[in-house]
């Protein structure tokens, strides 16, 4: 990508996406990173850890003695927070915040799920002849739709458990 077309999808002059490539602007607010990391079409991660080299120590300036004393696989285990990945949290707190957000995470992924399988059935509905093997895979498709719904009701009930306001409906 051209420095100009960057610095436009950025929203930053080109001199100061020059400054960043050439090392003269080593600090970046949260919005800059988040903003090139979309521009450039890479995780957020892949602007702040070396990724190629997974075991190598964190390098970025101003970072607490924990974050600092992390390997690069281990930061980004740490901040896309995969639950089997290279951190462990230091905290009972820590723990139950990252499982929380796991559980939304599988919460949001179940309720696209049964988004899709609703489609799935209407369509099976209208393009499929009334046949005994079309009877069967619409039952199915129903099947996985209920149990989607069964999945969905346990995580909003840990979630509710936990403090969260689920208002959205299983359908």
């Amino acid at each position: 990508m051209r420095v100009s077309a960057l610095a436009e999808a950025v929203g930053l002059s080109p001199a100061v996406i020059e400054n960043i490539e050439g090392g003269r602007k080593p600090d970046l607010n949260i919005s800059e990173v988040l903003n090139l990391a979309m521009a450039l079409g890479v995780p957020p991660v892949f602007l702040l850890a070396p990724i190629g080299a997974p075991k190598k120590a964190l390098d970025l300036p101003n970072l607490n003695a924990t974050i600092a004393a992390m390997t690069v696989l281990e930061f980004d285990a740490w901040l896309s927070n995969v639950p089997s990945g290279a951190y462990l949290p230091v905290s009972m707190t820590e723990r139950n915040d990252r499982l929380e957000l796991q559980i939304l995470r599988e919460h949001d992924a179940e309720k696209r799920e049964l988004q899709r399988l609703a489609v799935q059935a209407e369509q099976e509905v209208l393009a499929l002849p009334a046949t005994p093997a079309a009877a069967a895979l619409l039952e199915t498709t129903h099947d996985r739709i209920a149990a989607t719904k069964e999945r969905i009701e346990r995580l909003e009930l840990i979630l509710r458990t936990a403090g969260w306001s689920i208002d959205s409906p299983t359908g």
